[in-house]
């Protein structure tokens, strides 16, 4: 996992939601961050 934002006060992704945003090791490792994929949860 590259990064996870929750939703807290004034930022909110749905109904209590999560956003994350993933990346392979090896893609992390050569900094080639568009190969990053995003998706979100809502609760």
């Amino acid at each position: 996992m590259l990064a996870q934002i929750d939703s807290e006060g004034d930022m909110m992704w749905g109904d209590f939601g999560i956003l994350y945003w993933l990346i392979r090791p090896e893609d992390l490792a050569a900094r080639r961050f568009a190969n990053a994929l995003f998706t979100w949860q809502c609760g």
